[in-house]
């Protein structure tokens, strides 16, 4: 009888210790389906950031080489419309000077012939004689001379006071030009102050890897609490966290396509005469079309 209780036992012991191993079998192939899930969870939020980073990096080179080329052209068209300018007023002025001496030297042939005449009159009528009044032809002459010297100097002040409007509107348009600097060096800063951030996740997120790799695992005999305690809680728990970096990942992306936007806003996109128009500088155009003409 003891040895048959024995043997009883022995083989209670013996099954016990089976059901044991498989257990402890099933908890080990479970943890290397979740390390394996792990895994390719992990290569799959590398490539989403890594593809992220690639589409920022572009995306800010892109940027910067608009923003280069409108600056560069902006540029160059402000420095033409002011070589223009200042060539237009040089020739103003000279022609001014040419004018007012043609003028003084018109009224001084003027004052000389019409004195030489007083002074042969006079001598063919006897000293005595009254002056003889002056021609009809001299005196439409000069009332013509008068006329002309009044239009120039009525030309000369207008052209003073365009002068003094394309001054005005070179100032302003160089104002213009750096508030536009300023505009394009803020959405640089805040798309630097992006990708801080989003450094800044990615290393939260392989903080909170390290940390679940160094958890220890959950023990257990039974594989149902296996399969319900550590897989599916664990996966879950992973699915939910690549979830909020994806969703960081396109909140980000949509601040950076915020900026950008905001960049073309404030931007000229067009060519450089759409943007001197758009920039109220349609004065300066009708300033220098005057001067042409």
């Amino acid at each position: 009888m003891e040895d048959k209780a024995e043997a009883e036992m022995a083989a209670a012991l013996q099954a016990q210790i089976r059901t044991l191993e498989q257990a402890e079998l099933s908890q080990m192939r479970q943890g290397v389906v979740l390390q394996r899930r792990l895994d390719e969870a992990q290569r799959q939020l590398q490539e989403l950031t890594q593809g992220a980073k690639a589409q920022r990096r572009a995306e800010v080179q892109n940027l910067q080489a608009e923003e280069a080329k409108a600056a560069a052209s902006l540029e160059h068209e402000l420095q033409l419309q002011l070589e223009v300018m200042l060539h237009r007023e040089k020739e103003a002025e000279a022609v001014q000077r040419t004018e007012a001496a043609r003028t003084q030297r018109l009224e001084e042939e003027v004052h000389y012939w019409k004195s030489c005449g007083l002074i042969l009159r006079r001598k063919q009528c006897g000293v005595d004689a009254p002056a003889p009044e002056v021609s009809q032809e001299v005196v439409m002459e000069m009332e013509a001379l008068r006329t002309q010297a009044k239009e120039l100097r009525s030309q000369i002040k207008e052209i003073e006071r365009l002068a003094a409007s394309g001054r005005a509107q070179e100032v302003d348009l160089i104002a213009k030009n750096q508030s536009l600097a300023h505009s394009i060096a803020l959405a640089q800063s805040a798309a630097k102050g992006s990708r801080e951030k989003a450094a800044c996740l990615q290393s939260e997120l392989q903080h909170e890897q390290a940390k679940s790799l160094l958890d220890p695992p959950i023990s257990g005999v039974r594989h149902e609490e296996v399969e319900e305690g550590l897989g599916i809680e664990e996966v879950e728990y992973w699915r939910r966290k690549v979830e909020e970096k994806k969703a960081e990942l396109e909140r980000i992306t949509a601040d950076q396509h915020r900026l950008r936007g905001g960049l073309r806003d404030s931007s000229p996109s067009l060519d450089v005469g759409e943007a001197l128009s758009t920039r109220h500088c349609g004065f300066l155009d009708e300033t220098i079309s005057w001067f042409a003409t």
